[in-house]
Order: C-alpha cells, then sequence, then structure tokens
C-alpha cells in the first residue's frame, strides 16, 4: 500500500492557492508533469466537482475524477484509470487552511498498486516518486504565486 502526506505553506492567500491547485491543466508548468488535460469538465466549474483530469508523468498516466470541491479549502479526487499498471485507489485529499496571509496545503493520497508478485514494491517506488511530485508541484505553486504579487 501507498500512502502519502505532503505538507506545505504557501505565501499566498487561500483563494489564489486554490485557484493554482485547481486550475488542472496548468500543472504540466512544474516538474515532473508531462501531461495534464481536462477531459471532461465539472459539473458546475470546468475544474470543479465531476471532472476529469488526464495526468502523466514520465512511466504514468493516471485519469482522476474530482468528486468533492469546496472552495476554497477541499478538493478530493479519484484515480479511475491508470497505464501501465492498475491502481486501487482510496484517498486523494487537497486540504488547504488559512494561516494569516498564508496558506498550509495538505495533500494526501493512498492505494494499491495491483501487479502479481512486485505490487509492493511498486507501491513503494509509487510513494516515493508521487511525494516528490507533490512536493514539486506545490513548490511551483508557491513560486509561481509569489512571482504574480
Amino acid at each position: 500500500m501507498f500512502d502519502i502526506k505532503i505538507e506545505r505553506i504557501i505565501s499566498a492567500p487561500i483563494d489564489k492557492v486554490f485557484d493554482a491547485i485547481s486550475d488542472h491543466e496548468s500543472y504540466s508548468n512544474y516538474n515532473g508533469v508531462t501531461l495534464a488535460k481536462v477531459v471532461e469538465t465539472g459539473k458546475l466549474e470546468k475544474n470543479g466537482e465531476g471532472a476529469l483530469r488526464q495526468m502523466g508523468g514520465s512511466s504514468i498516466e493516471l485519469f482522476e475524477r474530482i468528486t468533492k470541491f469546496q472552495r476554497p479549502s477541499t478538493m478530493h479526487y479519484r484515480i479511475e484509470r491508470s497505464k501501465p499498471f492498475k491502481i486501487e485507489h482510496l484517498k486523494g485529499e487537497i486540504r488547504l487552511f488559512e494561516q494569516g496571509e498564508k496558506t498550509k496545503v495538505v495533500w494526501e493520497s493512498s492505494g494499491r498498486v495491483h501487479i502479481a508478485l512486485i505490487g509492493k514494491l511498486m507501491d513503494k517506488q509509487l510513494e516515493k516518486n508521487s511525494a516528490r511530485l507533490f512536493g514539486s508541484i506545490l513548490k511551483g505553486i508557491d513560486h509561481a504565486l509569489s512571482q504574480a504579487t
């Protein structure tokens, strides 16, 4: 099983941080993300609840459904499909907390890689790579928002 939890303080107001985190197609601007697009738009907002985003890195492609979207504090998602191996996704949450002029972001994801014999090994590798990727995305958002002010 993989279990990831990344926390970061971003030097920007919560509304701006939420806008950046929920702009799925902008993820391709950050290190480690080679593909980021909205395949199906959300019910009320393009990137909102119900949206299906396609995300890719050097060796993996994910189709993630936005299952909860509450501005400016919460976004949940679930991996519906993955390539080149199947992932059973149990949790995908991004939560934001206002801290004065800054925002604390907590990004959690957990699940299992389904590959006979080496699934547990792949879980550990996915956990390591995803933690690095989530951190890189949040660092990129922090940098982009600090340049915008």
